[in-house]
């Protein structure tokens, strides 16, 4: 929700790839987006279903110190919630901080992290 009616601001993300079978595709997917109010969101997708990702993320023009939001991730691709285990896919707390002006990122394997850019 909060990327809707948000306006997208210009990424430079050169990630690595991830390859299966005869496939291979970006191993990140991120995108930010200023909201109508002024703040900066940031969603990061890491696709790898076995490795964690690290990347730097800097956006010129916009002071930020830390990054807060969340991330959903699992211990397989295929895990699901059930009636005997509620709790197997469940969002949990995601923090960053800004060193030297860009916010180093560590994106679990399989994850999907939303965050907001905070001063």
């Amino acid at each position: 929700m909060p990327f809707q009616d948000a306006t997208l601001i210009p990424l430079d993300v050169s990630p690595s790839t991830y390859s299966f079978g005869q496939h291979t595709m970006p191993r990140l997917d991120v995108m930010a987006a200023k909201a109508k109010d002024g703040t900066v969101w940031v969603a990061a997708v890491n696709l790898d279903p076995h490795d964690a990702a690290e990347f730097t993320l800097k956006l010129r023009g916009i002071a930020y110190m830390r990054g807060s939001g969340e991330v959903l991730t699992a211990p397989n691709v295929n895990s699901v919630n059930d009636f005997g285990a509620p709790s197997v896919v469940k969002p949990a707390p995601f923090n960053a901080k800004a060193i030297a002006g860009a916010l180093s990122l560590h994106l679990a394997p399989r994850s999907v992290s939303v965050f907001r850019l905070l001063p």
